[in-house]
């Protein structure tokens, strides 16, 4: 269900194809750690005595462990 008119969406989407991109890429990742803010604030409201690195670990779904990563070694 939209509730947005099609015209306005026009107006909307013209808006964000005129600015340059790296500008529009700001915006995502700006838009992305706002809504993530958002939802730490839901689970820390849900969980208040939950350290920070529980409360990312139950937002990403990933254990949370200081010290350690995955994936490859940077350099090597």
């Amino acid at each position: 269900m939209r509730d947005t008119r099609p015209e306005a969406d026009a107006v909307r989407r013209a808006a964000i194809l005129r600015r340059p991109p790296m500008q529009r890429l700001h915006d995502a990742l700006r838009m992305s750690e706002e809504l993530r803010d958002v939802a730490l604030s839901a689970l820390r409201a849900q969980h208040p005595d939950e350290p920070l690195l529980s409360l990312v670990a139950r937002l990403t779904g990933e254990p949370m462990v200081l010290g350690t990563r995955r994936g490859p070694i940077p350099g090597r």
